[in-house]
């Protein structure tokens, strides 16, 4: 296991792009770090952004941000920030639903029209008649809509999904839906799935599955678990988890913890 501690940072975001860990930089862009958990390089945004949040397509993100009427571009590859406004849809609130296909992206929110993003135009338009998109977003779409999706991932056609309001299915649906486990919420409030490893995360305790076995992480001694992502390149996996000073949003840590042990 390895950490880094982080200062007057109020750090809340934290996504697995490729092999790398991005976290906010407080308000005013983003922090890149490799998989040993050094600063790569960062990136700053034109202005102050809240990021809700994020949809992700290889070396790419995108960042829902309501409070400033936008999503982000992010493209790390080019390393090149861009703004695209919301307009007509700012009471927009994005699913986790999403079809990422090169240069665009299918938002959804429930009940109303899709959204379609055209990174190469910048720009946001309504969705209202399926004869737009392809047909495999949209029988993709026709075939998860209904379900109640926490996590969705979308290059292993996986998702987390919740049933009423204590009941957390993992479905796979490449082909007909196929509910490969299930399980109860508890005390816990974010999930994560990787290849075979499943992740609970708690306020103060986090749960690491791999098929029969099972490890506890608890918090460190006056701070609280925020996030919790899997990293998997080159046959290795990792756990970071990003928790925060109960007494001070400004002092995070992220630990890495290699999970190939298990």
């Amino acid at each position: 296991m390895s950490y880094i501690n982080i200062e007057n940072n109020d750090i809340y975001f934290m996504e697995i792009v490729d092999e790398t860990v991005v976290i906010n930089n407080d308000y005013h862009g983003l922090l890149i770090f490799d998989r040993n958990l050094k600063q790569s390089y960062k990136m700053n945004f034109s202005e102050e952004l809240t990021i809700y949040s994020s949809f992700k397509n290889k070396k790419q993100l995108l960042l829902f941000c309501p409070d400033n009427n936008c999503i982000v571009h992010v493209d790390l590859i080019s390393r090149t920030i861009r703004k695209i406004l919301l307009n007509d849809f700012e009471d927009y609130i994005f699913s986790p639903l999403y079809m990422w296909e090169q240069s665009k992206v299918i938002l959804s929110d429930h009940n109303r029209p899709l959204l379609n993003v055209d990174l190469k135009k910048g720009t946001v338009e309504s969705i209202n008649s399926y004869d737009k998109i392809d047909k495999e977003l949209k029988e993709e779409y026709e075939k998860i809509k209904n379900y109640q999706i926490l996590k969705m991932y979308g290059d292993e056609k996986k998702a987390i999904v919740v049933e009423g309001s204590s009941i957390v299915k993992l479905i796979d649906y490449r082909q007909n839906i196929k509910e490969l486990k299930e399980f109860t919420k508890e005390q816990y409030f974010d999930f994560e799935w990787k290849n075979e490893y499943i992740v609970k995360i708690g306020d103060s305790k986090i749960q690491l599955i791999y098929e029969n076995h099972s490890e506890i992480f608890n918090a460190e001694k006056d701070y609280d678990f925020l996030r919790g992502k899997i990293m998997c390149d080159h046959n290795k996996c990792f756990l970071f988890i990003l928790s925060v000073l109960k007494s001070d949003v400004k002092k995070c840590r992220i630990d890495r913890i290699e999970l190939n042990y298990i």
